[in-house]
């Protein structure tokens, strides 16, 4: 057994004892290929499942070669007085092993500890990564690395949850499913939603912001009751079988308190029924 798995699995044993997942769990996934916008030619490769993260740093030696470091972060929880960060942290190995054009074997790679990474994001898109390789600290701001511009159109079966306050302490909670239409294009994005078992239909218009695995929505909104404000879709990933995202939205009540300024947040998500 080599000693980046014995590492690990060391960790995975100390998680055990501590309990599997941690009490309060990250608030977004980062999974994603990160950078540095303006030191393109290096980068960091994030793989999290819940509060575990698996990060590969891949970077010049000192004799400007390439090389890459790998690291298991653990969420340890939000920093305190932040509205939000989450931060990762945990030891820094670089491994040697087989070389890649012969018979690889497993039992050759040797793991060697060069020091600590933290993984502190500030944002669901934004982030700095400070790590230590044999005494040499680094600190680096980071960013989702953008490939390509995911296409939503298409027509979804959904829901909006979201609870909001209005007015003097009333507190409204939305449970609406509804057909969801997108119509994306180069300049922004239109969703319509038709909510089933009332007579409500609904516009939101925005810009679309692709930022790697996860976008941005934000502008306007109308309804055929009368309703208008703004919303905010963040952290809206896509699949083959949908999408799902965060909602916030701000609008003047025309039901529960008429004219009263309300104020929510909840969760926007689809399941993909055709073109």
């Amino acid at each position: 057994m080599n000693e980046f798995v014995k590492a690990t699995l060391g960790l995975a044993a100390a998680l055990l004892v501590c309990g599997a997942v941690h009490a309060t769990p990250p608030t977004a996934n980062y999974s994603d290929q990160w950078w540095n916008p303006n030191e393109s030619g290096w980068g960091v490769g994030v793989s999290q499942q819940n509060d575990l993260m698996f990060v590969t740093l891949l970077v010049y030696a000192p004799n400007n070669q390439p090389t890459w470091y790998t690291a298991v972060l653990v969420y340890s929880a939000e920093a305190s007085g932040a509205a939000r960060a989450d931060v990762f942290a945990g030891d820094l190995y670089v491994t040697t092993g087989s070389w890649f054009g012969s018979v690889f074997d497993p039992a050759g790679v040797i793991a060697r500890k060069v020091g600590t990474a933290t993984f502190n994001a500030s944002s669901s898109t934004a982030a700095s990564l400070s790590y230590t390789v044999d005494g040499t600290a680094v600190a680096k701001d980071l960013g989702r690395l953008t490939l390509r511009t995911v296409n939503n159109s298409g027509h979804y079966l959904g829901a909006i949850s979201l609870t909001a306050s209005c007015g003097a302490g009333v507190i409204v909670s939305r449970q609406n499913t509804a057909a969801i239409g997108i119509a994306q294009s180069t300049t922004g994005v239109q969703i319509q939603t038709s909510d089933m078992g009332m007579p409500r239909k609904c516009t939101y218009t925005g810009p679309y912001i692709q930022k790697g695995q996860v976008a941005d929505v934000e502008g306007s909104y109308s309804c055929d009751t009368g309703e208008t404000g703004s919303f905010h879709i963040s952290e809206l990933q896509s699949s083959i079988n949908g999408f799902m995202g965060s909602f916030e939205a701000a609008w003047k009540s025309v039901d529960v308190q008429p004219g009263a300024a309300c104020e929510g947040t909840g969760t926007i998500a689809g399941a993909w029924s055709g073109n």
